[in-house]
């Protein structure tokens, strides 16, 4: 299942203006969105059990993540035989630098995990780098940086399987 809703503002006025990007790519500070951290963690109540939300900018993104399967994060390429769950070129991976396979979020024993494939730019959680190929856990609420595209993560809350005797 994926769910794509538009929903935030984006606040580039060349966007604005004349509805298309910069084609030139310059240095500036990355733009972050109305949403912070405090109101993602609100949205932890309406995650599901088996789904992770991820927020863009301009869109957010519902998809069902199953124990064991892995969501790869990257741009799609027509001449690789490996394409990612999810197409950041939709969100402006390529022009923020993401990799074709940039990074993997996975499931284990219920807790969630995201790990660098090696990109080129990098990956950041909520503000730290992380190494290649090494398994991060995730908390219920992170900011990620794929290179320079930052995305808001939203995860479900643990529930508490208790035994009745």
């Amino acid at each position: 299942m994926l769910t794509v809703e538009k929903g935030f503002s984006i606040g580039n006025s060349t966007e604005k203006e004349t509805g298309r990007r910069p084609e030139k790519t310059i240095a500036m500070p990355v733009y972050k969105p109305p949403l912070t951290v405090d109101d993602l963690s609100q949205s932890v109540k309406i995650a599901k059990a088996d789904t992770v939300m991820l927020v863009f900018y301009a869109k957010r993104v519902e998809l069902a993540l199953p124990e064991g399967q892995i969501l790869i994060l990257g741009r799609a390429d027509p001449m690789s035989s490996l394409q990612p769950t999810i197409d950041l070129n939709k969100f402006g991976g390529k022009a923020s630098g993401t990799s074709r396979t940039h990074a993997a979020i996975h499931r284990e024993s219920g807790e969630w995990f995201i790990q660098d494939l090696a990109s080129s730019n990098g990956t950041w959680v909520n503000g730290e780098r992380l190494a290649p190929f090494t398994a991060h856990q995730l908390q219920g609420t992170s900011q990620l940086m794929l290179a320079n595209l930052e995305i808001g993560l939203v995860l479900p809350e643990k529930t508490s399987h208790k035994l009745i005797s």
